[in-house]
């Protein structure tokens, strides 16, 4: 069934309105960890007084932060934090009630460590035009263009004549893509591009009426049609940002291409299902539409703005820097390097700073989850990254003995896996070889490296040379192809269990409660595609 072309033609459009998407960039790229950092930073800020004093001091907790340039702020009058609050607002994480700020319950949550990708995606998925943010004095979205700009696009992703998009063609859909009915003109016209191996520099031929189609409020006449086609372009690269950002999507790795994760096809296609599905916007209701896009998990944000927890200045510091550690950086219990910076770049006494991060750790996973799920991807370029990661969540949150092997030279011919897993209570060891690929399918050289290589030589090792090999396992970004039959003939010729996991499924596995490390062991015996559910 086709779609029905919708787009609003110059005759119909208002010249006081903006015809294409636009998004905040304050922040460009909006990893979890990043917005719940920032978050917690305005969380201290006195947010019924929002002053321009308040705004320098929010502004300047940022640059310590390293999430904004340095600036010394010398307009009394600076408009930048202005920026931030209007970006967390524009994805449900802030509302305002007359000069108040309150937090939502989607940005209650960030600040809480209660799975802050997902709260992020369904921020997304959810995020609209028109909107309290489409509607606002500097940006004017035409209230005629409804679309659901995050899922539209995933939609694109999913289309047998997509596939992939890069950002010169999602401009296409920033500059076209007024409400669902204009998929097949978005098509036509990414089809069209790739047909005449397109660039940049052709882009603005595709554009049916360069200076009503790119028209902005703020355009003037001196605005030629190559400038406003920039802009439209920078629009589309902050699309590309927050998508990625979100894990919804990714770069392949060596080109331009945006793909869909396929490890989160459930939510996208649910979302796909209710593209059309809106939260009702109606202008001056501005709180009500916020807080119900920002009530995520709940139908309804029926709380009352009560008092918030308030850290003192030395707190709010410690607690912001962990946020962007964690966001990055696989910890142990104790993390002692973060302590370490603490005291000697910062001069925090040491108590206080386990003091305020110790509560944090349990929760601090959720936020290295997206930057795992990059690194899966990544090819060559986080191929080492992603098996040290790997390791270290083997052993730190699994309780699994895991040594990186991928870097030890083997003399003569052959070489060794990646991570050697070991079970002392067991008596046995594994191979683990990991694939920075979002599409891995084990392909004939990797199962013959592993037939003639990894297996006879693990025992040079002499990590496991008393230990029995219990099973072979993959851990890629992606599994596909026909990689489940393919395991199964590595099982028979090897005689050893062989297994994969996806990225998302493992660091998913690590934060289930209570599983014990022979549960785990076993269940990954069990030559098959694994899946979160085997292990409960």
């Amino acid at each position: 069934m086709h779609s029905i072309q919708l787009t609003l033609h110059a005759s119909e459009s208002n010249p006081k309105f903006r015809r294409s998407w636009m998004f905040p960039r304050a922040i460009r790229k909006i990893y979890p960890w990043k917005l719940a950092q920032i978050c917690q930073i305005l969380n201290q800020m006195a947010l019924n007084n929002w002053s321009q004093d308040i705004q320098n001091e929010f502004s300047r907790l940022l640059t310590a932060g390293n999430l904004k340039g340095q600036n010394d702020i010398r307009d009394p009058k600076s408009g930048g934090a202005r920026t931030y609050i209007s970006q967390l607002e524009s994805i449900g994480l802030l509302y305002r009630n007359k000069k108040e700020l309150f937090f939502t319950l989607a940005g209650k949550s960030l600040i809480d460590f209660e799975t802050p990708l997902k709260v992020l995606q369904h921020q997304l998925l959810n995020y609209q035009y028109p909107s309290t943010y489409s509607n606002g004095r500097n940006v004017r979205i035409d209230p005629d263009i409804r679309i659901k700009p995050f899922v539209f696009v995933l939609k694109l992703l999913k289309h047998a004549s997509i596939k992939y998009l890069t950002v010169d063609e999602i401009t296409f859909c920033v500059v076209y893509g007024h409400n669902s009915g204009c998929e097949d003109l978005i098509i036509g016209k990414v089809l069209d591009f790739r047909k005449g191996n397109s660039s940049r520099s052709d882009l603005l031929n595709f554009i049916d009426n360069p200076l009503e189609d790119l028209s902005t409020p703020k355009a003037t006449q001196k605005d030629n049609a190559k400038k406003l086609l920039v802009e439209a372009i920078n629009v589309a690269n902050t699309f590309k940002n927050y998508l990625i950002s979100s894990s919804l999507a990714y770069e392949e790795a060596g080109t331009k291409n945006i793909i869909i994760s396929e490890e989160f096809t459930d939510v996208i296609d649910d979302s796909i299902l209710n593209i059309n599905n809106f939260i009702p916007y109606t202008p001056g209701f501005d709180e009500k539409f916020t807080r119900a896009y920002g009530s995520w998990n709940k139908k309804k944000d029926t709380t009352t703005n009560s008092e918030r927890k308030k850290l003192n200045k030395g707190e709010a510091i410690i607690s912001s820097q962990f946020f962007e550690y964690i966001g990055n950086v696989l910890i142990t219990e104790s993390a002692e390097d973060f302590i370490s910076k603490m005291t000697k770049d910062f001069g925090f006494n040491r108590d206080l700073v386990l003091d305020v991060i110790t509560p944090l750790i349990p929760k601090s996973l959720t936020f290295f989850e997206s930057k795992y799920l990059e690194l899966s991807k990544g090819g060559v370029a986080t191929a080492r990254d992603f098996e040290l990661a790997t390791a270290e969540l083997f052993r730190t949150r699994l309780g699994i003995d895991a040594t990186h092997t991928g870097s030890i030279h083997k003399k003569g011919v052959g070489g060794y896996s990646d991570i050697i897993l070991s079970n002392e209570s067991l008596g046995e060891c594994a191979i683990a070889d990991t694939k920075a690929s979002s599409y891995y399918t084990l392909p004939s050289t990797d199962y013959a490296k592993m037939i003639s290589n990894y297996i006879p030589n693990y025992k040079q090792l002499g990590l496991a040379s008393d230990h029995t090999l219990g099973f072979i396992l993959y851990v890629a970004g992606g599994l596909g192809g026909e990689i489940q039959s393919k395991l199964l003939t590595l099982y028979k010729e090897s005689g050893f269990p062989a297994s994969a996991i996806n990225a998302k499924t493992l660091i998913e596995v690590a934060q289930i409660r209570d599983l014990k490390k022979d549960h785990i062991w076993e269940k990954l015996k069990t030559n098959k595609v694994l899946k979160t559910s085997d292990f409960h």
